[in-house]
């Protein structure tokens, strides 16, 4: 389905410059915002796998809604990821230690 949108909005982006009666900045600025958005679309349709496997490990949740998180801040406000991301880093190295000395002995695939 996500690589369906991805064509369709691919060809749209496409057919918009061909359109009469749209001036050329509008046409670019709507072509330039699909082809974007279908780039999106596709990337997250190939690392849909690799989400999968985060989400079905334990704390599978925390990683994925850090990252969005994180996502967001970059998107919001850019520069807070100079004190953001080293805090994300040393949570995830923490978390991660803790993971390794748990005392139920498991064996976990990261």
């Amino acid at each position: 389905m996500a690589l369906a949108i991805t064509i369709v909005l691919t060809l749209v982006a496409v057919l918009v410059n061909w359109l009469p009666g749209i001036d050329a900045a509008s046409a670019r600025w709507v072509s330039g915002s699909l082809l974007k958005l279908a780039l999106v679309i596709g990337a997250i349709w190939v690392a849909f796998p690799q989400v999968e496997a985060v989400r079905k490990i334990r704390g599978g949740g925390v990683i994925l809604s850090a990252s969005l998180i994180l996502a967001a801040v970059f998107i919001i406000r850019p520069k807070l990821l100079i004190y953001v991301v080293p805090i994300a880093v040393s949570a995830t190295a923490i978390l991660v230690a803790l993971g390794w000395f748990s005392k139920d002995g498991k064996k976990r695939n990261l």
